[in-house]
């Protein structure tokens, strides 16, 4: 079966994958800079790759888990009762905890797997989640080969059903990966079409149109995708610390801004007239890269937060990796910085700037320093 040409055109193509559901900006990371070495670069490529399709995977499970659908074939440890897990009594912690299982390298190819999913009911559900069309040779086309490709695995699943009563589905549906949608959206339409012609029923459907499918509570469908956006990014916020590397590509503008705060409160520092306003800098700088240090991992998510609620979340994860002294360190640099900050303000002699710029300088260099790893950083 031919592939259409402008289908090797978009396999090369990142651009544009900002805010899109279900993935947020996670598909962004394809096109950013990355300053590591090739190895490296190739292995968070293959990384980013498998996680790009498990996360697909993952939210259709999701969303089938909240209809009452569990994923039959995931190999999830049993539990201490000798009993399976279940995806619909995953809590938010297992998605995560198990989001390696969701893994499709035995279920079919790059470009296409498949899931079986099943009910209480004993009612059963066939998922093909698609990354590639195959069949038509452009986009523009209204022939009909651009569907065979997709009835084909109906056709395969039929032929195992006939060998094997117990592999038999009651519906099988098509999840097509949102960046293909975008990049492609005529031909996702033709196909879409095209199936719906053969079969008398639409089953070629968009992540969103999925969701809408099974959650037809509008109320309902927001609470779902909510808890789902928290959930992506602590997949995301997960593969940052796995990859710190990343910080500087996901980061860029963040410690760009923290490097000339801090530079800011060196020069007023130097001035010897203004002390207050470099221990301000200064404590700004800190808290920008406690901010971007919470991003990779986040104990809580919520709209306003500040120095002190970024450093008692990452307070552990500060002590672990950079030692208690550089905790007290930043305990040190919040007080003072609130100190100069709220009324009533406390004007610092020029030892404590001193302490409070050079505190800070250090964390900034440890900081960077350790993002320049894979895994945890080196004491």
């Amino acid at each position: 079966m031919p592939i259409p040409k402008e289908m090797f055109d978009i396999l090369g193509d990142y651009s544009g994958l900002e805010n899109m559901h279900p993935y947020g900006d996670f598909l962004s990371l394809y096109s950013l800079p990355i300053h590591a070495s090739i190895a490296d670069a190739a292995d968070i490529f293959r990384d980013l790759q498998s996680l790009d399709d498990r996360i697909l995977t993952i939210y259709v499970s999701y969303v089938l888990s909240r209809a009452g659908f569990f994923f039959s074939e995931i190999n999830v440890p049993i539990d201490d009762n000798d009993e399976a897990i279940l995806t619909t009594t995953f809590k938010d912690e297992d998605w995560l905890k198990y989001s390696e299982y969701f893994s499709h390298e035995d279920e079919g190819t790059d470009n296409e797997w498949s899931f079986r999913f099943e009910n209480a009911k004993g009612e059963s559900l066939m998922v093909y989640f698609v990354t590639m069309f195959f069949g038509a040779e452009d986009f523009n086309t209204k022939e009909s080969n651009a569907a065979v490709p997709l009835l084909n695995l109906l056709d395969s699943q039929k032929s195992l059903e006939e060998t094997d009563p117990s592999e038999k589905v009651d519906n099988s549906l098509f999840v097509i990966h949102p960046r293909l949608i975008r990049k492609a959206k005529d031909f996702f339409l033709t196909t879409k079409e095209l199936m719906k012609e053969k079969l008398g029923e639409d089953v070629v459907l968009s992540p969103g149109q999925f969701v809408s499918r099974f959650i037809t509570d509008e109320e309902r469908k927001r609470i779902v995708e909510a808890n789902w956006d928290n959930l992506r990014d602590r997949m995301l916020a997960k593969f940052q610390a796995e990859w710190r590397i990343l910080i500087f590509s996901l980061h860029d503008k963040q410690l760009s801004e923290s490097r000339d705060q801090l530079r800011k409160a060196r020069l007023k520092f130097e001035s010897g007239t203004d002390y207050q306003g470099s221990v301000l800098d200064a404590g700004i700088a800190c808290e920008g890269l406690l901010k971007i240090l919470h991003s990779v991992f986040p104990k809580r998510l919520q709209e306003k937060m500040e120095f002190n609620d970024y450093l008692c979340d990452v307070k552990q994860i500060i002590i672990e990796d950079y030692g208690e002294d550089i905790y007290k360190d930043l305990d040190f640099i919040r007080e003072w910085r609130n100190k100069v900050a709220h009324p009533p303000v406390v004007v610092p002699t020029s030892n404590i700037a001193l302490k409070v710029l050079t505190k800070t300088e250090l964390f900034q260099n440890l900081f960077l320093e350790n993002m320049k790893t894979r895994g945890p950083p080196q004491k």
